[in-house]
Parts: structure tokens; sequence; C-alpha cells
């Protein structure tokens, strides 16, 4: 399945690059919280593009030819 970005035809839902930069970024946000709540919703947030990010890749692995 793909989905594709109407202006620049990226393939929204498989774009392992992608996710992790928004981890990275996130994370990096994360560090600036003060509140501990917020830094924790912001850290599992970067887990979870993370996890898609290999969840695909680990795929891509597996079924090269999919």
């Amino acid at each position: 399945m793909s989905i594709r970005s109407a202006e620049t035809g990226v393939d929204l839902l498989n774009n392992i690059q992608d996710w992790r930069i928004r981890a990275k970024k996130i994370r990096v946000i994360a560090e600036t919280m003060l509140d501990g709540a917020s830094r924790q919703v912001l850290l599992q947030i970067a887990n979870d593009w993370e996890q898609m990010a290999q969840l695909v890749e680990d795929d891509r692995n597996a079924n090269p030819t999919a």
C-alpha cells in the first residue's frame, strides 16, 4: 500500500528516513521541556516514530521484492 504526497510524490507510509528525522527532532524538543509529563509524552511519540520506521525496515528486509 502506498499513499503519496500530492506535492512531492513521497510515499508517506513507507518513508523510513522521514520518520527517523521526526523522532530525532522530537527528542531534541523533549530535552528542553521542564515539565516531566510533557517530556515523557514527547519521548513516547519519538519512540513510536522510530518503531514505525523499524517495522517497515524489518518488513522490507524480510520481503525485499514486496
